[in-house]
C-alpha cells in the first residue's frame, strides 16, 4: 500500500505482481489466471502492462508502478464484490409479509364472531364466544409459519446430498426464476490445463522424436506448456534423454544441447531470433490453443499444438440447461477470441464474449438481468468473484476453490461436475412449486373451516384436529423432496 505511481518495483520469478504497472526492462511470463482467466501465461517484455494479482513465473521483471494499490486490478475486483453484495436486495418472503396482515385479522374476525351476533341479533353470547374460539384455533398460523421453512430446509438437505452447498433458501427461489445461465470458461467449461492435442514433424523428423526432444529440453520448466509436453510424452512411453546447458530464455522458451545439437523449444519469438527457417510452416489462419516449435541445429523439427480440453460433462450440461427451458446459456471469458470461438462452438452455447476485465462481465451480466430477468453465473476463479456477487444466483465450482470466489457464491458445488447446474434449477422450481402449494392449500382448508366452525357446523375438537393435521400434513407434502435425485450421468431428477 506504500507504493505510488511511479515506483520501480523488481518482479522475481515466483512473486505476483502487487500493483498495476508497465514492464521498463526483462522478459518473463505471467500467469494472469487468476485475473482473466487465461488459461495460457501471457509472454511480457519492455512497454507492456502488468497488472497486479498476476504471476510471474520465468523471468525478473523490472515494473514502474502506474496505479497505486487501491487502484489497481485485485483491489478493483474485491470492491466490485463488496459493491454488488451491498446491493443485492433482499427476497422478502410472502408469507413473512403475510403473516403482518393475517395475524391481527384473524383476531379481528375471531373478535367480530364473538360480539356482532349478540350485539346485533341478541343471540347467547356464550355460543358465538365457543364459535370464536374454534375459529381463533383454527386461524393459528403454525401451518403457514412451518411450510416455508420445513419444505426449504428440506430442498437445502437435498441439494447437500447432491454436491451442492446453497447458503439459504432464498437462492433455492431465485434458481427456480433464472432465465440465462452464465458459464466462465476457463476451468469451469474447461480443465483449465493445457493439454496436447498434436504434434505435427517438419523436415524428416518423426512425431515421436519432436515431442521426446522439447519434453528433455523442458525437463527442468515450471511453465503449464511444458507440464503437458511432458505429462503427453509420459504416456507415451518416451523417456527423456540428458541435455546439456539448458538455457531459459524468459518469455520466449528453452534452448539446450542434447546429442551435440543445439535444440530450441519455444514459440516463433526465439525461433527468429535464433535464425530458425520457419518456410516450412503450413500457411494458415490463427488456430486455438498454444504452439509450440522444435528447431535442431537451426532446422524447425516440428510444431506441438496444445489447448485447454472442453470438460467432458459440459456438452451435455448445456444441453441438460437448453431442456429445462433455459432461454440462453452464455459464455463470458477474459481469454483471447482464438481460445473462445472453439469452445463455444464445440458447446454450441447461445451466445460468448472473449476478452473481459472482471468489471466488463459485471456489466454484461447486468444487462442479461435488464434484458431476460434473473442470471445465474458459474464460476471457479477470483476474476469470476464480482460477477457472480453482481449475478441473481452465483454458483462456484468445487469447495476447494479460492475462498474470495466462494465468499461471493450463493451456491458451491462439492464437485466439479456441471451437470449439477441443470438439477439445481430443476429443484428449485420443484421447492417453489410445493412452498406456493403449501401456502395456497393451508389458506384454502382454514378459510374453509373457519366458515364451518362460525357457523356450528364442526366441534372445537376438530378445530384442533385440523389445525395440527394441517401442519403433519405439509411436513409429509416436504418429504418427498428428500428423494428429487439426478439420474446417473445426467442432471435431470429421478
Amino acid at each position: 500500500e506504500e507504493i505510488r505511481p511511479g515506483d520501480l518495483l523488481l518482479v522475481k520469478s515466483g512473486w505476483r505482481v502487487p500493483v498495476d504497472g508497465l514492464v521498463v526492462r526483462g522478459r518473463s511470463s505471467l500467469d494472469q489466471s487468476v485475473v482473466t482467466g487465461e488459461s495460457v501465461p501471457v509472454e511480457k517484455g519492455p512497454g507492456d502492462i502488468v497488472l497486479s494479482g498476476t504471476l510471474n513465473q520465468e523471468g525478473v521483471l523490472e515494473v514502474r508502478a502506474t496505479k497505486p494499490f487501491r487502484e489497481s486490478t485485485v483491489a478493483r475486483i474485491v470492491d466490485l464484490v463488496t459493491e454488488a453484495r451491498e446491493g443485492k436486495a433482499r427476497i422478502e418472503r410472502f408469507i413473512d409479509r403475510f403473516s403482518r396482515i393475517y395475524t391481527p385479522s384473524m383476531i379481528g374476525v375471531a373478535a367480530a364472531i364473538a360480539l356482532v351476533p349478540p350485539l346485533a341479533l341478541g343471540e347467547p353470547l356464550s355460543l358465538w364466544a365457543y364459535r370464536a374460539l374454534i375459529a381463533l384455533i383454527i386461524a393459528c398460523p403454525s401451518a403457514l409459519l412451518i411450510s416455508t421453512p420445513v419444505i426449504t430446509l428440506i430442498g437445502l438437505t437435498r441439494a447437500m446430498w447432491s454436491g451442492a452447498l446453497v447458503k439459504g433458501g432464498k437462492y433455492l427461489e431465485e434458481l427456480a426464476r433464472v432465465r440465462v445461465v452464465a458459464f466462465d470458461k476457463t476451468g469451469t467449461l474447461t480443465y483449465g490445463r493445457p493439454k496436447v492435442v498434436a504434434v505435427e514433424p517438419f523436415n524428416g523428423h518423426a512425431e515421436g522424436e519432436v515431442l521426446g526432444l522439447a519434453a528433455t529440453v523442458e525437463a527442468g520448466s515450471s511453465h503449464p506448456l511444458a507440464a503437458a509436453i511432458k505429462a503427453e510424452a509420459k504416456s507415451q512411453g518416451i523417456d527423456p534423454v540428458s541435455a546439456a546447458g539448458a538455457t531459459e530464455v524468459a518469455g520466449l522458451g528453452v534452448q539446450a544441447r542434447v546429442g551435440g545439437k543445439t535444440v530450441l523449444v519455444g514459440g516463433t519469438g526465439l525461433c527468429r531470433e535464433s535464425g530458425v527457417d520457419l518456410g516450412c510452416l503450413p500457411p494458415e489462419g490463427p488456430r486455438p490453443g498454444s504452439v509450440v516449435l522444435v528447431a535442431v541445429d537451426g532446422e524447425l523439427a516440428g510444431r506441438i499444438v496444445l489447448e485447454d480440453r472442453v470438460r467432458d460433462d459440459a456438452r451435455q450440461a448445456v444441453e441438460d440447461l437448453k431442456g429445462v427451458g433455459i432461454e440462453q446459456v452464455v459464455m463470458l471469458t477474459g481469454d483471447n477470441e482464438q481460445a473462445a470461438l472453439p469452445v463455444a462452438r464445440q458447446l454450441d452455447v447461445d451466445e460468448y464474449r472473449a476478452g473481459l476485465m472482471p468489471e466488463e462481465k459485471v456489466e454484461l451480466v447486468r444487462r442479461l438481468q435488464e434484458e431476460w430477468g434473473s442470471v445465474a453465473m458459474v464460476g471457479d476463479g477470483v476474476n469470476d468473484a464480482p460477477v457472480m456477487a453482481a449475478s441473481g444466483v452465483g454458483i462456484a465450482m468445487g469447495t476447494a476453490g479460492n475462498d474470495i470466489a466462494l465468499e461471493a457464491a450463493d451456491v458451491a458445488l462439492m464437485t466439479s461436475d456441471l451437470r449439477t447446474v441443470p438439477y439445481l434449477v430443476l429443484l428449485g422450481r420443484k421447492v417453489a412449486r410445493r412452498l406456493r402449494a403449501a401456502i395456497g392449500a393451508a389458506l384454502g382448508v382454514k378459510f374453509l373451516l373457519i366458515v364451518l366452525g362460525a357457523l356450528g357446523w364442526i366441534p372445537l375438537w376438530v378445530a384442533i384436529l385440523g389445525d395440527d393435521g394441517l401442519t403433519l400434513a405439509i411436513v409429509g407434502f416436504a418429504l418427498p423432496l428428500l428423494g428429487f435425485a439426478r439420474k446417473p450421468g445426467k442432471g435431470s431428477e429421478s
